[in-house]
């Protein structure tokens, strides 16, 4: 039987908006991801105004739930990407970037 090594494998991401009838302002951003035989994924994102990648969450269970305000009033890109983790340490590959625009 093979086993599949967490070393050589990379994280999916799949990135998507979700919007509250109740609050036409309000918005958030659900990332969802494969874990694999991981303990988890470390995420990281990226705004419209930000230069570099920085670390978000790390979460166990998908999807995370980005609920971070939007600043402007404007619609806002978040560029994201995930790390498997296990045992603390970040291993594999880098996932591809996904993305969503979160209303303003």
């Amino acid at each position: 039987m093979l086993r599949k090594n967490p070393h050589t494998r990379t994280p999916s991401l799949r990135a998507g908006n979700e919007f509250f009838a109740d609050d036409s302002h309000r918005a958030q951003v659900t990332i969802g991801f494969n874990k694999s035989v991981s303990d988890g994924v470390n995420l990281y994102s990226k705004r419209a105004s930000e230069a570099a990648f920085t670390f978000l969450a790390r979460d166990t269970e998908s999807p995370y739930v980005d609920n971070r305000a939007n600043p402007t009033a404007a619609p806002e890109t978040r560029d994201y990407y995930g790390l498997y983790v296990l045992h603390d340490s970040e291993i594999g590959d880098q996932s591809d970037t996904a993305q969503a625009v979160c209303k303003g």
